[in-house]
């Protein structure tokens, strides 16, 4: 029987998919905008629908095989003119010189928690620094990331670490592959110290055990405080914060706040006073 090995990146594609309409809100945020660059842009899921919808997208990663994929579908599109990937370290002590030659932009996005990998505060402040340069002087700044400060507030205050002793249950996603059948489960350890989220995933045959690839995702998280302060030495200003339901048009907006991705908020900011048009 032959089964495939995945790498980490084939996990993450299969595992981390974003949550019910944020491509739309995606859209809807970078209307009246020309040029975007996403930043985390992965295989291009936000990039190549915008791309779709005209506007010019420049996306920055670090992972080549993400980017690969990012540039082949763009083409097999036609839309080679408009997304152009560059594989880039969007913390860099100096930005990358080809995102030059594409902006300013009108809109940056850091979409699905990506501010939450990109090393913690210090990195952080610093890819906004970089960012001011490339930026029209009516730029709009968007991201979205999990609420943190109610859980990070649940942990006791000397508790460094905390980890799952136990195998999980259940499987938090399966699938099938040449009559069998692939369940992958989650283990979590949080630093509260440190506000360090560390999931690790392991994807397995159902039916004997055999472990076929593993993946281990880090997240520096950042409290709402965090993230006031690290905005405002970068010299940008945070001017809005929406639950994603706020973003949806009335007849998409879930009814209950237990839908998938409810935990999500949007952020919204400026540098230095520019006057966007809010959502």
């Amino acid at each position: 029987m032959h089964l495939p090995k995945y790498t980490s990146n084939q996990l993450y594609r299969r595992l981390h998919v974003g949550h019910p309409s944020d491509v739309d809100i995606y859209r809807r945020l970078c209307r009246g905008a020309h040029r975007v660059l996403d930043l985390g842009c992965g295989w291009g899921r936000i990039a190549l629908p915008l791309a779709e919808s005209g506007h010019l997208v420049v996306g920055l990663d670090i992972e080549p095989e993400f980017l690969q994929e990012c540039a082949e579908q763009a083409q097999l599109r036609g839309l080679s003119s408009l997304v152009h990937v560059i594989d880039a370290d969007a913390c860099a002590a100096v930005l990358d010189h080809r995102v030059q030659t594409h902006g300013p932009f009108e809109r940056v996005l850091f979409p699905y928690n990506t501010l939450y990998a990109l090393g913690g505060a210090q990195r952080v402040t610093q890819c906004l620094s970089n960012l001011v340069a490339h930026l029209a002087t009516d730029a709009e700044v968007w991201f979205d990331a999990y609420d943190v400060d109610e859980f990070h507030s649940s942990l006791e205050d000397d508790e460094d670490s905390m980890a799952e002793s136990e195998e999980p249950d259940a499987a938090v996603a399966s699938w099938e592959i040449a009559g069998h059948t692939v369940d992958v489960f989650e283990l979590s350890q949080v630093s509260r110290a440190q506000q360090r989220l560390t999931v690790s995933y392991q994807a397995r045959l159902r039916e004997t055990g055999q472990q076929l690839g593993d993946q281990t995702l880090g997240h520096d998280y950042l409290l709402a405080s965090d993230l006031d302060e690290i905005f405002d030495a970068a010299g940008y200003s945070l001017a809005g914060c929406y639950p994603r339901r706020a973003l949806l048009p009335d007849s998409e907006a879930p009814q209950t706040d237990d839908d998938e991705g409810s935990e999500q908020l949007f952020y919204l900011a400026y540098h230095q006073g520019a006057q966007g048009l809010r959502p």
